[in-house]
């Protein structure tokens, strides 16, 4: 199996920002939030690119396309949130819940779920390149119709 290729990002160099923006459904880079509740949060087609978000809560959040490059997840609650035809690429999750997170039909590349719980995830028909599930509880996790390549 390939190296997966994850950024390492320099928490300094990154523009502290808030829940608020992420409710603009813009396109953010390089930024860091920390420390927040963003549940049942809306946004179509929020784009984030070299981020880090620390301690956030998604819980039943609606996050269709969803797009994550080059970031760094911490300690994030994505239960139930609803996150299909998202993309994540070059992505680091660590010690997140995501219960029931639906990221059907997503497109996720060289990404690392690290002790992550993500028992009832749907993952039903998304494309799943070089990626890694270190110490993950992934029961009841559907991966029906979904192409993996390198997992």
């Amino acid at each position: 199996m390939r190296t997966i290729s994850i950024p390492n990002l320099n928490k300094a160099t990154l523009q502290p920002s808030n829940v608020g923006q992420l409710v603009a459904e813009a396109s953010l880079e390089r930024i860091i939030i920390t420390h927040a509740d963003a549940s049942k949060l809306i946004a179509k087609n929020l784009s984030l690119d070299e981020a880090v978000l620390d301690r956030i809560v998604f819980t039943e959040a609606r996050l269709e396309k969803l797009g994550l490059a080059d970031a760094e997840l911490q300690a994030c609650d994505f239960s139930a949130a609803r996150c299909p035809e998202s993309s994540l690429i070059r992505v680091r999750v660590m010690g997140g819940r995501m219960t029931g997170v639906d990221l059907s039909r997503s497109t996720i590349k060289d990404v690392i779920f690290e002790g992550c719980k993500l028992d009832l995830a749907n993952f039903r028909f998304a494309a799943l390149k070089h990626v890694r599930f270190v110490n993950c509880q992934l029961s009841e996790t559907d991966f029906q119709g979904a192409e993996l390549s390198n997992v």
